[in-house]
């Protein structure tokens, strides 16, 4: 495991990143990522405008990212894309999971926008607390 890790940033380092494709989402960047990493090619994901900071933030990017891997390995990685299973849309099973990995991410992009309101709340109350002592004691 230690010496396939070491040979692959050992190729990353030595070699320029190509760009392999682009995906719409973090769902398909993660497949895109697990898929090459079982053939043992490193991925470097960058994401497009803004989308670093959504997944900080949100745990999910709707921009889109590019997928880049050493050039050295571009016309594998292409060959393993193109070799991969294709899902049906029509499958009720791929639907059922679609509509609940949408309905998941609606949940949790909501949970973490009620804890950044309670924070800022939390920080305007201490913020007036501050303000209201500093009255009282001047």
């Amino acid at each position: 495991m230690i010496n396939n890790l070491e040979h692959k940033n050992e190729i990353m380092v030595d070699d320029e990143p190509a760009l392999l494709c682009s995906v719409s989402n973090n769902i398909e960047a993660s497949i895109v990522e697990s898929l090459l990493d079982s053939h043992n090619i490193p991925v470097m994901k960058q994401w497009r405008r803004g989308g670093d900071v959504m997944m900080l933030y949100t745990g999910a990017a709707s921009t889109g990212a590019d997928i880049y891997v050493p050039s050295k390995l571009l016309e594998d990685a292409k060959a393993i894309l193109q070799n991969a299973p294709e899902t049906s849309e029509t499958d009720e099973d791929d639907k059922e999971f679609q509509e609940y990995a949408k309905e998941h991410e609606q949940e949790k992009h909501l949970l973490l926008q009620r804890i950044f309101i309670g924070i800022v709340s939390i920080s305007l109350v201490v913020a007036l607390v501050a303000i209201v002592w500093a009255f009282i004691a001047s």
